[in-house]
């Protein structure tokens, strides 16, 4: 006997409802390095997991509240966002953490324009 639409509904709405999980556990361990942990005694492992997912939490509201989350996605040519995701959070975080520490090390507010926008893309996201 085949399962009826009902139980597919709801086999869909509970992976559905997981799914945001698995998504930062996966962004917890793949770019912040949660699974790379160098810690094991006592409580170390459990306090280092604790650090990414705070780590994790804390970007994102970064990213919320910032002025690059209002700004335009960047758009891959073979992958079209509808919403930002953990990795435009992190290369908007990279990107004005290096604007920061270039324009400090040229004693200028212009030097990171200089840079070609282009090179620091592209080092945001492969960072």
């Amino acid at each position: 006997m085949l399962p009826s639409y009902n139980s597919y509904c709801q086999l869909f709405n509970a992976f559905s409802g997981r799914w945001s999980i698995e998504d930062t556990f996966k962004n917890t361990k793949q770019l912040l390095g949660g699974q790379q942990i160098q810690c094991f005694k006592r409580q170390g492992p459990e306090r280092a997991a604790a650090m990414s997912f705070g780590l994790y939490s804390m970007i994102w509201l970064w990213y919320l509240q910032s002025k690059q989350a209002r700004a335009k996605i960047r758009y891959l040519p073979w992958y079209r966002k509808t919403a930002p995701s953990f990795a435009n959070a992190l290369a908007a975080l990279r990107m004005t953490l290096w604007k920061d520490r270039i324009n400090c090390m040229f004693d200028s507010h212009i030097a990171f324009e200089k840079i070609p926008i282009i090179a620091v893309n592209a080092l945001a996201y492969a960072a």
